[in-house]
């Protein structure tokens, strides 16, 4: 009886482990499957806080933009309407009148780029590049599971969150940890990311920084896309004023207008 009960158990668990490689290798060839071909048109848009320094030193920088975002297969294509332009002008006159001045529209799009824009409407190549750098922990086990879906872990590396070699020479310690959860055919339905790093530069001055991310995923097409994103983050240093943001990102399909929101706590 004690020996049947062994060997069961030992036949549970190799089924367990089983299942969860079986999740991994789903969600591996699901993503080679979604290389970001079918044509689309989505509303992108975006608001964001920086909070730095407190008291009478502290400066709150706020911004806002849309845009639309396409690719029919020529390429992507980036839209800024006329009056977002507008509204740029007017803030580089106000800048040049007060330095001190909010720039809302120039501050939602300074930290924009192609890089970003691709990744919202394409996420599937990405995806397969960072898993590939990260190290898979196994499936997490939840106290409410939700039917059909399987958290998958991984740790990361710190090669994943800064590529620059140099300045990975000045972090003493990181941690990081990313969750992804999956659909019975390895869809992946929404991640999580979180990272926190401490260093030094110049031998007097440490830098410590943190961060935390959640992503929510939408299939159209052979497309995947970051449908949206909440963040929150911040960094400090022995001798600048610390800085901190929160972020909450969207996007929508069609020509309907669409708000992809960021704002700083």
């Amino acid at each position: 009886m004690k020996k049947s009960a062994i060997v069961l158990g030992l036949s549970l668990l190799a089924l367990s482990m089983q299942s969860y490689a079986n999740s991994l290798e789903k969600l591996q060839a699901r993503l080679a499957q979604l290389e970001g071909n079918s044509p689309i048109t989505a509303q992108f848009g975006n608001q964001i806080e920086n909070i730095r320094g407190e008291g009478k030193e502290q400066r709150i920088r706020t911004g806002e933009a849309s845009l639309t975002l396409s690719d029919d297969g020529s390429g992507l294509q980036v839209h800024y309407s006329q009056s977002l332009l507008t509204k740029v002008e007017q803030e580089q006159q106000a800048k040049a009148d007060d330095e001190d001045v909010n720039t809302p529209t120039m501050m939602a799009l300074e930290n924009l780029d192609a890089i970003d824009f691709q990744n919202m409407i394409s996420a599937g190549p990405r995806l397969q590049r960072f898993l590939a750098r990260s190290t898979y922990v196994g499936v997490q086990e939840s106290e409410e599971p939700v039917a059909g879906e399987t958290v998958l872990q991984f740790d990361l590396p710190l090669e994943v969150i800064i590529d620059d070699k140099k300045t990975r020479e000045y972090v003493n310690k990181f941690e990081g940890q990313f969750f992804i959860t999956v659909a019975e055919d390895g869809t992946p339905l929404r991640s999580n990311i979180s990272f926190h790093g401490k260093g030094r530069a110049w031998v007097l001055m440490s830098i410590s920084a943190w961060l935390e991310r959640e992503t929510q995923y939408q299939l159209s097409g052979d497309r995947l896309l970051q449908v949206s994103r909440n963040g929150k983050g911040g960094f400090s240093t022995s001798f600048f004023p610390d800085t901190s943001w929160s972020s909450s990102e969207s996007l929508t399909l069609g020509n309907n207008a669409m708000d992809m929101q960021l704002s700083a706590n």
